[in-house]
Parts: C-alpha cells; sequence; structure tokens
C-alpha cells in the first residue's frame, strides 16, 4: 500500500494538514480533503456511510423524490410551510423509534433546519429558557467536538465525564448523553449505566438531551436474524425506555443524515421533547416556537419539506432504507471482525461496542506512516477515528488496510 508515485510526498500531505487546521478547518473536514487531493486515497474519515469501494451510499431515494417534488412546488413562489402535517409527523416519529403508546401524549415535536447539530442546539436552548441557572453543558468524555462550540455560543461553561459514569452532572448543569453508539468511539453503554442516569436525572429533576444521531446501529449485526422492527425496539428498550419510567424530563435529538443518508440533501433535524408536567410542556413548545422563529426557521428548506412529507406519507419506503445502512454497517464490523481476529484491537469491534466510529490511541509521528499508505482517517491529540464503513469489500485490500490499523494504533 506504500504509494509509488515519485511526485508523491506523506511529508507534504503533513504540512497540508497543519495548514489546514492552522486555517481553522476542523479535523473531519482535514481528513476529508487531503483525502480528496490523493487520487489513491482510502477516506476512514468522512462521516457517511461508506459502501464498500470507497464511495458514499447513494443518497436516499425517497429522500430525493420527495426534496425534487418540493423543489417544482416552489417555483410558484407562494409561502411553503410543513406545518399543516406536523400533527401527523409526531406520531410517524415516535413510530419510527418505536415508542410505547403510553408515553406520546406527553411528547412534542421540533423541527429545526438544521440537522444534528440543529437537533441538539434547539434542545439545549430550549432548556435555557425554562431555567435561567443553568450554567454548563456536560457530555461524555471523546465525544462529538461541536458540543463545545454549542456550549459556547450559548454562553455558557463546558465539561465532561466518563463514558461508564453512572450519574449525570450536578445542579445547574444540562447533561448530554448518547442515546446510540458513542459518537466518536462507538461505546455501547450498558442498561445498568442508563437506568442510573434516568435515576439520576428524575431525583433531581434536571432534565437531559438523548443524542441519537445513530439509532438502531447498536443493533446492525441482528438485522439478518431478527428484522429492522426487532433492531428499532431494542435501541428504544436500551437508551430510551429507562427515562420514560423514571419520568424524568428529556429531549431527544435525531438526525436523517446517517440513518437515511441524507447527507448531501441536509433536511431538518427532529428535536423530540418528553414532558409529564402539562404546564411545562405548553412552555416548552411556546420556547420552541421563540426559538423557530428567532432563527427563521419558519423558512423551511425545499429538502425539509420533502423530509417530513416522507415520514408522514412514506416512512416504510425510509426504514427500508435505514435498514440498508444498518445491513452495510454489519457487514463493514463482520469484516473488521474476520480480520483483526487474535489481534490485540479486535476488542474495538466486540459486543461494547458498535456503530460507524472507532476512536483510538495512535502511535507517536504515525501521521506520515497513514498517509504514505493512502489511509485517511481522523487524526488529533494522539487519537485516530475511524469510520468503520471505510474498509473494502476486496479481502487482500481490506487486510493491507488494517494491518497499517493494526501497527499504529492501540487501545
Amino acid at each position: 500500500m506504500v504509494n509509488e508515485e515519485k511526485n508523491f510526498s506523506a511529508q507534504e500531505v503533513v504540512i497540508r494538514a497543519q495548514a489546514l487546521r492552522d486555517g481553522g478547518a476542523d479535523v473531519n473536514q482535514v481528513a476529508d480533503l487531503l483525502a480528496r487531493a490523493d487520487a489513491q486515497a482510502a477516506n476512514y474519515g468522512i462521516g457517511i456511510i461508506l459502501d464498500g469501494h470507497g464511495r458514499p451510499m447513494p443518497t436516499s431515494t425517497e429522500l430525493m423524490a420527495q426534496t425534487l417534488r418540493a423543489g417544482e412546488a416552489g417555483a410558484e413562489a407562494t409561502y411553503l410551510s410543513s406545518k399543516t402535517l406536523h400533527g401527523q409527523l409526531l406520531p410517524q416519529v415516535l413510530n419510527w423509534q418505536r415508542i410505547p403508546k403510553q408515553y406520546w401524549d406527553n411528547f412534542l415535536l421540533v423541527t429545526p433546519s438544521d440537522a444534528g447539530t440543529g437537533a441538539v442546539n434547539t434542545a439545549v436552548q430550549m432548556y435555557l429558557m425554562m431555567s435561567s441557572k443553568i450554567s454548563a453543558l456536560a457530555v461524555e468524555e471523546l465525544s462529538w467536538p461541536v458540543y463545545s462550540s454549542i456550549a459556547a455560543s450559548n454562553r455558557i461553561g463546558f465539561q465532561s465525564f466518563g463514558l461508564q459514569d453512572p450519574a449525570i452532572a450536578g445542579p445547574n448543569v444540562l447533561t448530554v448523553m448518547q442515546a446510540a453508539p458513542h459518537n466518536s468511539t462507538g461505546y455501547v453503554c450498558p442498561s445498568k449505566i442508563i437506568q442510573a442516569r434516568a435515576e439520576s436525572a428524575a431525583e433531581r429533576g434536571l432534565p437531559i438531551i438523548l443524542d441519537r444521531a445513530y439509532p438502531g446501529f447498536e443493533n446492525a449485526g441482528m438485522l439478518a436474524s431478527q428484522g429492522y422492527d426487532a433492531v428499532m425496539q431494542g435501541s428504544c428498550e436500551h437508551y430510551l425506555l429507562p427515562f420514560l419510567q423514571t419520568g424524568c424530563s428529556f429531549a431527544v435529538a435525531l438526525s436523517p443524515t446517517k440513518a437515511f443518508r441524507s447527507f448531501s440533501l441536509r433536511p431538518c433535524g427532529l428535536t423530540l421533547v418528553y414532558e409529564p408536567d402539562e404546564q411545562k410542556r405548553k412552555l416548552l413548545a411556546d420556547a420552541a416556537n421563540t426559538i423557530n422563529r428567532g432563527r427563521g426557521s419558519a423558512f423551511e428548506h425545499p429538502a425539509s419539506r420533502g423530509f417530513i412529507r416522507s415520514l408522514v406519507e412514506n416512512l416504510p419506503a425510509l426504514e427500508l432504507e435505514h435498514a440498508q445502512t444498518l445491513r452495510r454497517l454489519a457487514d463493514a464490523q463482520k469484516l473488521w471482525q474476520k480480520l483483526l481476529q487474535g489481534h490485540p484491537l479486535a476488542p474495538a469491534f466486540a459486543a461494547e461496542y458498535a456503530g460507524m466510529f472507532r476512536n483510538l490511541l495512535a502511535a507517536e509521528n504515525s501521521e506520515e506512516t497513514f498517509y504514505q499508505a493512502h489511509i485517511y482517517p481522523v487524526l488529533a491529540d494522539n487519537r485516530c477515528r475511524i469510520n468503520v464503513t471505510g474498509i473494502p469489500l476486496d479481502e487482500i485490500q481490506a487486510q493491507a488496510h488494517i494491518d497499517v490499523f493494526a501497527r499504529l494504533l492501540s487501545l
């Protein structure tokens, strides 16, 4: 896998990577930009489901068709809004998440204009409007870097807690927890820890935000034997049911980006808010309306209108495409497990880990070696984040890549 092109210099790529970082590019952008400049690149840094040939899986056919229809409708230059569909939208989202019907009356739904970031940020802003005492945002260690930007933009502090910490943060701190495989390590939080966190939130009367960018991804391996419904049902029971059963207030931040492969369309996110107290729920709804008006989210992008209409009219088609995403992920994880059998990195693909990413320790000065092998993961602070779907279907090529990872990375 060592590049033999005379004009290629891994050292020059390292220099370019540093220049990109110095220029303000985040670590994810750096990996992608470097890979795009190398014709032989294996892009393990991009945050998109890859097809086994180094290419992103195709954008959702259902969402693309609905977005095109929404765009054509917009040619009439009239004010267009999906607000009239929201009454039908909420039950469809709850259905997709397999949330038991006895809890439905206590939910409200917001559709922020941005997907994952917007869904989380909207929940943060709603709870800040409900309580002026919130002074900081607390997230699990090694989490998505954008959380710190969300805290800074809302002028509150930022802190982290351990992946296995059973208690949520202290008074006046708003907690964000991954309610799917952890982004960016792939860690699947055990049931007992989730239960402890739910009880802690209920006892303290504190809301909690459940970031669910990868719903069902932890169960991708059981898709073939048990089916999509079982995958999503199990995911709800593991990550959401403990919070529902304790009766605490929480928000679920959902994004279509990975589940439905809508990255190129960038439709709206979904912020589900659970509040058992009717008066507080009304106040939260008022807060959501204020936030949406303040950022202009009442004016929808055609892709958002298309996504909302797809959820309302054709949820089975979206679920089928979600299942295709899970199937690719399951195949990739299975190949990693096979080729790493007996290696010290193998535990990163055991039952405790799942989902799109792994975040491992990188050997000192490993960056140039990766680039020399045409491999482009996300590298930062002596850690390496891998998009596991970047693994090629060709086992000889896959083994060559894994040999590089196995030599340079550790748990």
